[in-house]
């Protein structure tokens, strides 16, 4: 991907902070949110599965 503006992915990834997906996209993406904050089920937060994370493939850099 070749973008010059800030890209933000932000969503319900479905996978847990150290799942291959996770990992696979922490190649090209900084995380934003922290991994930390427990967002599912939304009742009673026991996982984190809620993301957001910047691309970082065109150098941007990210301020939390």
């Amino acid at each position: 991907m070749k973008e010059e503006k800030p890209v933000f992915l932000a969503g319900d990834m479905n996978a847990l902070p150290d799942s291959p997906v996770m990992k696979d996209l922490q190649k090209q993406f900084v995380p934003l949110s922290n991994f930390k904050d427990n967002t599912y089920p939304a009742d009673q937060p026991n996982k984190c599965i809620d993301y957001i994370l910047g691309y970082i493939g065109n150098g941007q850099k990210y301020t939390v």
